[in-house]
C-alpha cells in the first residue's frame, strides 16, 4: 500500500488580480463615474437616502463601458383584462460584444397593481371641507384629496413592461461594474411612487372661443346659432348620459379632443355616438384573448 500523501491544490477560489490591480481598477472606474455620468440625467439623490439612485441613461453607459449590450426577455407574465391586472418579470443578460458571453444578469419585475399605477388622487374642489365619512385627507397646502382607484389600469400595460425591463437592465450594471458600492436602484422610480402631492394638477390655459359678432344692419352675415352645450338643460343631460357609461368628464374631453364641450364642432348626438365608439373599441380590446407568452423579446 502507498503510503504517500498527495498535497492537493487548494479548490477555493483565488483573486483574479492582485491588491494594487484592484485598487486601480476601482479608481479608474470611479474616475470615469465622477466625469462621465451626470447629476440628474444618469443618477439622482432622494432627500432622505446615503447612496444615489442610478437611472436607465447611466445603466446603459456602464453597460457601455464594460462593452457590454442589453439583452433582455420576460420570463413570466400574468395578465387579467377584466381587472387591468398585469405582473411581469424580466431577465437582462449583459452580452461582451466581442466574445458573444454573457457576463452579468439582472432580473427585474413590475405590476399594475403597484400603487402608482392602481391608484389616483381625486381633489375636493369645494371651498367647503368635504364630510369626514367620504375618505379626503387634507394636504399640507390646506388642499383636500382621497386615493382612488384607476380604471384604465389597461393604459399602463405598456409602461409597466418597459419599468420592468429597465429595473433588470440598472440591477445588470450594478452587478457588472460592482457599483452598489456607489449607486442603489431600489429607489430608482422613488418621485412618481411615493412623492405625495400635496396639490392638485393646474388647469390647462386654453383660450376661450372667440364671441360671435353681432351683425351690423341688413347686410351683416348671419349670427352662429348657439352651441348646444350652451344650454344648461342640454349640458346637464349630456353629462348625465356620460356618467352612466362610467367616463369621467377629463375621459370625456380626451375622446372628443377638446378641453372645453363649447369647442367641439359636432352636434350631441355626434358626440355621444363618437363616445360610444370609444368606449366599444376599449371593451373589445380588453376581451382579446392573449396567448401565453414564455419570453417577449425587447
Amino acid at each position: 500500500m502507498d503510503s504517500q500523501i498527495v498535497v492537493r491544490e487548494s479548490a477555493l477560489p483565488v483573486p483574479m488580480v492582485t491588491v494594487q490591480q484592484w485598487a486601480e481598477r476601482r479608481k479608474m472606474f470611479n474616475e470615469w463615474v465622477n466625469t462621465q455620468l451626470k447629476s440628474g440625467v444618469d443618477y439622482g439623490t432622494i432627500p432622505g437616502t446615503d447612496k444615489p439612485t442610478l437611472l436607465k441613461p447611466g445603466a446603459e453607459k456602464i453597460a457601455q463601458l464594460y462593452g457590454c449590450a442589453p439583452k433582455a426577455e420576460v420570463t413570466l407574465r400574468q395578465q387579467d383584462a377584466a381587472t387591468g391586472y398585469l405582473y411581469v418579470e424580466v431577465r437582462c443578460d449583459l452580452v461582451n460584444i466581442q466574445t458573444g458571453q454573457i457576463v452579468a444578469t439582472g432580473l427585474g419585475c413590475c405590476s399594475s397593481f403597484e400603487s402608482k399605477y392602481r391608484w389616483r388622487w381625486e381633489w375636493w374642489n369645494s371651498q367647503t371641507p368635504p364630510a369626514t365619512d367620504l375618505g379626503y385627507e387634507r394636504t399640507r397646502n390646506g388642499k383636500w384629496r382621497r386615493r382612488t382607484e384607476n380604471r384604465d389600469l389597461i393604459d399602463q400595460w405598456n409602461t409597466v413592461l418597459k419599468i420592468g425591463k429597465k429595473r433588470a437592465m440598472v440591477d445588470a450594471s450594478l452587478s457588472v461594474s460592482g457599483a452598489s458600492e456607489k449607486f442603489t436602484q431600489d429607489m430608482e422610480d422613488f418621485p412618481a411612487e411615493t412623492l405625495a402631492q400635496e396639490d392638485p394638477p393646474a388647469p390647462a390655459k386654453v383660450s376661450e372661443p372667440a364671441p360671435v359678432a353681432a351683425p351690423k344692419g341688413n347686410g351683416g352675415e348671419t349670427p352662429k346659432p348657439a352651441h348646444w352645450s350652451e344650454s344648461g338643460k342640454v349640458r346637464a343631460g349630456f353629462w348625465a348620459e356620460t356618467g352612466r357609461r362610467g367616463l369621467t368628464n377629463d375621459q370625456v374631453h380626451t375622446v372628443l379632443g377638446h378641453d372645453h364641450l363649447a369647442q367641439y364642432p359636432g352636434t350631441r348626438d355626434e358626440a355621444l355616438a363618437l363616445i360610444d365608439a370609444w368606449i366599444n373599441a376599449r371593451t373589445a380590446e380588453a376581451q382579446v384573448e392573449t396567448p401565453v407568452q414564455t419570453s417577449v423579446p425587447f
